[in-house]
């Protein structure tokens, strides 16, 4: 379940963001088990130029067959340049999502029984005082056998 409607697109901006799609977004990243994870933003090398504000966009969802009871409950973007960090977004309450079964989400008489994924959609802005050039995202889920699906993207200027 990609972006559709690109940041860049649906909110305004800090300024024209720089659109470089392999640095500045990552999609269908599989977020599985309950150990703690980390996936980092570019995939290689770093964020050219580097970015001082901007917003960060994040999506994650469970698929069908996504375990019992999966839950996100640690997720974390932290901007660095390598000295300096900061966090963007710390979530210390756990989100449950569940993939929905007839007739238990509210969207469920828009498609057949247990077609359609619960989404956490998250957007927020930031600006810092240093030039970050990497985006380390961090999660722990709960749940057994937890599958979720991450995508992730930033849209940043200098």
């Amino acid at each position: 379940m990609s972006f559709i409607n690109r940041l860049a697109q649906v909110t305004p901006s800090q300024g024209t963001p720089i659109g470089n799609d392999s640095l500045f977004l990552k999609q269908a990243i599989v977020l599985s088990g309950t150990g703690a994870a980390t996936n980092i933003l570019p995939g290689t090398g770093a964020f050219v130029p580097a970015i001082t504000k901007g917003k960060l966009r994040w999506k994650v969802y469970a698929p069908p067959n996504s375990g019992v009871s999966p839950a996100l409950s640690v997720f974390r973007v932290v901007l660095t340049d390598g000295l300096n960090q900061w966090a963007e977004i710390e979530s210390s309450t756990t989100e449950i999502l569940m993939p929905s079964t007839g007739g238990s989400s509210a969207l469920s008489g828009l498609a057949p029984s247990g077609s359609i994924p619960n989404i956490v959609d998250r957007t927020k802005e930031f600006e810092i005082d240093f030039s970050a050039s990497y985006a380390y995202v961090y999660s722990t889920m709960t749940g057994t056998s937890p599958i979720m699906v991450l995508d992730i993207e930033i849209a940043g200027t200098v």
